[in-house]
């Protein structure tokens, strides 16, 4: 079987790479690491995922919501999840938000352990 193609967008590298290397250890999983919101596009062509993960961050929501729109709106299936902060996803009502712009789900940060990501 496969392995499931998880492309992990996230602006701050070291994060990116450190759940990038947790989602690896899970023997299903074939990571890449996308450092940039305006480089989804990009990561797409090149990597093909069925599973993005994007990782938001406050103040930039709306950079977050954008990469998610765009995903969304490609041919193909995708399952977008976000990752998000309390205090943006209770704060701003966010989480409808993402919704709209295509995500498939929302996981707040602080509650994320890595058995809820592999189900998500």
């Amino acid at each position: 079987m496969a392995a499931t193609r998880v492309l992990v967008v996230d602006p701050h590298p070291i994060q990116a790479a450190s759940l990038s290397a947790s989602l690896d250890e899970a023997s299903n999983f074939t990571t890449q690491a996308c450092t940039s919101y305006l480089d989804v596009p990009d990561c797409l062509e090149s990597f093909h995922p069925e599973i993005i993960v994007i990782n938001v961050y406050q103040g930039l929501t709306d950079d977050a919501l954008h990469a998610c729109r765009e995903i969304a709106a490609l041919p193909g299936e995708h399952v977008i999840v976000l990752i998000a902060p309390r205090s943006v996803v209770t704060g701003e009502l966010f989480s409808l938000d993402a919704l709209e712009a295509g995500a498939d789900g929302v996981l707040i940060s602080e509650e994320l352990d890595l058995a809820k990501l592999r189900k998500a």
